[in-house]
């Protein structure tokens, strides 16, 4: 499979809004996920990773197709019980927004998708507990204790209405007191520099 229109079919019918039949929803969306990553694994012509200079620095969006694409469940969205249409990756984090970014980076690092436990809203905001409940309970103390060569995830509680979180990709060589990440905003691709002080930084490896 490797048409939009095919894979935002399965990604409507695994929502209330067109499909009120629970378990034909968890098989659609059993679909979508599985032909996802069987075609991010199979065809080559996905790993020509987007590019983004900033400073002089690159960086790479690894982000699957379709999860990324414009067109992908690009429908009003919903989030009351029974018009839900809302499109959601393995981790339960919906798709184009910082969460499931940081998610499938996780994912693509260790091979294993995080995993709420409870049945909380995964919001930005409250992935400092997502993130320990998936496994990864070590949080820094200050961002000085951020090694070049570790692999972290940046939460902002206070970005906007639910928060933001962003992937680290390294110290800025301009300016050592930013460091630089990758994440979502308003459902496009940022790569760019932040202030590492106005996050709460979680070890991921």
């Amino acid at each position: 499979m490797n048409s939009l229109g095919e894979f935002n079919r399965l990604a409507k019918y695994s929502c209330p809004r067109w499909n009120p039949v629970r378990l034909s929803r968890i098989i659609y969306r059993w679909r979508l996920h599985y032909e996802a990553m069987h075609f991010w694994r199979t065809c080559s012509e996905q790993r020509d990773l987007s590019e983004r200079y900033i400073d002089g620095e690159m960086g790479l969006n690894t982000y699957p197709w379709p999860y990324g694409d414009e067109g992908f469940a690009n429908w009003d969205e919903d989030d009351s019980n029974e018009n839900y249409s809302l499109v959601s990756d393995q981790s339960g984090c919906v798709v184009k927004y910082s969460t499931s970014y940081c998610a499938w980076k996780i994912f693509e690092l260790t091979g294993r998708w995080p995993k709420k436990k409870t049945r909380e809203r995964l919001d930005a905001k409250r992935w400092i507990q997502f993130l320990y409940e998936a496994g990864y309970p070590v949080v820094l103390d200050s961002p000085a204790q951020i090694s070049e060569s570790g692999h972290y995830v940046g939460v902002n509680k206070d970005y906007g209405e639910f928060g933001l979180v962003v992937w680290f990709e390294g110290t800025n060589h301009n300016d050592p007191s930013l460091v630089n990440v990758s994440t979502y905003i308003n459902k496009k691709f940022y790569f760019g520099f932040i202030d590492p002080k106005k996050y709460i930084w979680v070890k991921i490896r």
